[in-house]
């Protein structure tokens, strides 16, 4: 091999590794990135499953008078209990006009979810295979008053954080991200 021929060799064997180091590079600096993306995804879509959970168990309570750790008995009365609504016209409270009041019935699902919502999907916790999440209700004394209450939790916990909706030792709805 003459000079001329060695040099071309080496300048092409230094333009392949720089460039598979840029790759490296690139790669090394972009896998947090992806990770956090998917994390923060996940995420999201559980805290958007609980919202789901806490306006059903809501929607229960505003029928029996309190919460329910049975996610049977949550998704029967969203999918087949209605609101009463009671819309009055007029001023109850002045006698020379009459009053009229009209009860009308929303269906839970509808009032809810969207009209092609798989209701029964509140109970899993995204990307875990079908894992349901942890559902409870009890009955508090919080400064001298009972108070019902209950708490979903997901069943898997994202970057050490357990996420949660409302909560069994206060009287809250919230979740733990907010």
């Amino acid at each position: 091999m003459n000079q001329r021929t060695v040099e071309i060799v080496t300048r092409l064997v230094l333009v392949l590794v720089v460039l598979l180091l840029g790759y490296w590079l690139y790669a090394v600096i972009r896998e947090p990135i992806v990770k956090e993306r998917r994390i923060k995804e996940s995420k999201n879509k559980v805290i958007k499953r609980l919202k789901h959970v806490r306006d059903a168990e809501n929607a229960y309570k505003e029928l029996h008078g309190k919460y329910t750790g049975n996610w049977d008995s949550l998704l029967y009365t969203v999918k087949h209990d209605s609101f009463t609504r009671i819309k009055t016209v007029g001023d109850p409270n002045d006698t020379a006009i009459q009053v009229s009041r009209d009860t009308s019935y929303t269906p839970i699902k509808d009032d809810l979810f969207a009209k092609d919502y798989p209701i029964d999907s509140i109970q899993y916790s995204p990307n875990t295979g079908g894992k349901k999440f942890n559902l409870e209700a009890a009955m508090i004394t919080e400064r001298g008053v009972n108070v019902n209450v209950f708490e979903a939790k997901d069943v898997r916990p994202i970057k050490g954080t357990t996420l949660k909706v409302g909560s069994l030792t206060k009287a809250t709805t919230s979740g733990n991200w907010q």
